[in-house]
């Protein structure tokens, strides 16, 4: 026998993993009752292929036990909407006439499926019901051959699945008025019920689909809230982080204001004092035969690079060599002033690579 699971897997129901574990649940508890699939009409001539459990529902009527049996169509949108019940009598049973929650057809009727509720209501408390109200007014009875009628005995063969429920008079058979009548009221209470039921399913499905938008704007109500309170407390984070470095670049700014010295204000001949006017005459003439020394480096190199004309670079280096012999000159008479060593009077006349060369 097919697994639930594999029954529906062809089938179009909305919720299948939850149609499995109602079905499954409900065949354990009840393992008088089985699943298969059929193609079900509906009221509107509809088909469609549905999942239903068939068997039979045991009760206790005076004492003794019975089986009722029984199919119940689960619709696509199980559990949204109920399941559809019939009684679906054996060859040798008659539904019983004008009993109080199955019509002629076998559909049952039930406070239970008016008020079916998709999270409170299944199909075991179905089934509990559905023994509850069968046991105090049993819907079927066993035709017996001296013509008398009495509920059902066990055993009971399972019935097949039963998709249209029809009447008919046989042969030879005059139905009286009152039978007329009956027939008539039936009819009409029958209409009536299917109306109040398919208003019924619709406000049902309503009300399921206002609690459902309900129960989002909670969940999303929540969620809301929970990222409000990470935001504040990211903004709290950042605010904090914010004064931080406020405070740190204050205590920059300060350190920036009081270390910074203005660089207009240094004097460079204030930097370096000569300690006596032949020292301080010794500076600008060093000063001044290093400034010759690197005249006399440029005019080379731009000989060299064919810059200058060659009479031009002639005077040129014979006015700076001149300049430059006089102003070595007043240097060695100084550092003879001064004492300081021969030695080292001539290498600072001559400190510059290129000064001998021009200065012969």
């Amino acid at each position: 026998m097919p697994s639930v699971e594999d029954l529906l897997r062809p089938l179009s129901y909305k919720e299948k993993p939850l149609v499995q574990r109602a079905v499954d649940n409900c065949i354990f508890q009840v393992p008088s009752l089985r699943a298969e699939v059929s193609s079900f009409v509906s009221n509107t001539g509809a088909q469609s292929r549905l999942l239903h459990l068939i068997g039979t529902i045991p009760i206790s009527f005076h004492g003794n036990r019975y089986n009722i049996p029984v199919t119940i169509w689960l619709d696509e949108t199980y559990p949204a909407r109920p399941p559809i019940c019939y009684v679906t009598p054996t060859h040798d049973m008659r539904i019983k006439p004008q009993h109080q929650h199955v019509d002629t057809q076998g559909m049952i009727y039930l406070s239970y499926l008016h008020q079916w509720n998709r999270n409170g209501s299944d199909l075991v408390d179905l089934i509990e019901v559905m023994s509850s109200v069968f046991g105090q007014d049993p819907p079927v009875f066993r035709r017996a051959k001296d013509g008398g009628a009495k509920p059902a005995p066990e055993p009971v063969v399972d019935p097949r699945p039963v998709e249209e429920h029809k009447e008919s008079i046989q042969p030879g058979e005059q139905p009286s008025e009152e039978v007329i009548l009956a027939k008539l009221r039936e009819a009409v209470v029958r209409k009536l019920q299917a109306a109040l039921q398919t208003r019924n399913n619709r406000i049902t499905n309503q009300m399921n689909q206002l609690f459902d938008s309900a129960a989002r704007l909670k969940d999303g109500s929540a969620q809301l809230s929970t990222r409000m309170a990470d935001m504040e407390e990211e903004k709290g984070r950042l605010e904090k982080f914010i004064s931080e470095l406020n405070s740190r670049n204050d205590e920059v700014l300060t350190w920036v204001e009081q270390n910074e010295q203005p660089q207009n204000d240094v004097d460079p001949s204030a930097i370096v004092k000569a300690g006596d006017t032949w020292s301080e005459q010794l500076f600008e003439l060093v000063s001044e035969d290093l400034a010759i020394d690197d005249t006399l480096y440029e005019l080379d190199n731009a000989i060299g690079n064919e810059q200058i004309p060659l009479n031009s670079f002639i005077n040129l280096t014979r006015r700076l060599a001149r300049d430059q012999f006089f102003l070595r000159a007043l240097i060695r008479k100084i550092f003879e002033k001064l004492s300081v060593p021969r030695a080292v009077g001539e290498v600072a006349a001559v400190s510059h690579p290129q000064g001998p060369q021009f200065a012969r």
